[in-house]
């Protein structure tokens, strides 16, 4: 799950580096489509944070240990 998550986190940093050039001058036309790609990764990567603290979380606890309150930084969207 790390490794896609890097990958995933890399990903998106070319998307939002190729926004960065196109918006810089006149757009290409697949500008929108790679910003709504951004969107989706940003997505996945909430998804895929709540997954990892769920993982985090139940090792912690087989351990004896406590796991923080977790806060979805989309918490005010819900």
């Amino acid at each position: 799950m790390l490794r896609a998550y890097n990958e995933l986190i890399h990903t998106t940093q070319e998307g939002l580096d190729y926004l960065t050039d196109q918006y810089a001058g006149l757009p290409s036309p697949q500008a929108p489509g790679v910003f709504q790609d951004v969107l989706t990764a940003f997505q996945q990567l909430n998804v895929t944070h709540e997954k990892m603290c769920g993982l985090m979380e139940s090792n912690l606890l087989k351990a004896g240990l406590t796991f923080p309150l977790r806060r979805s930084p989309f918490i005010f969207l819900k």
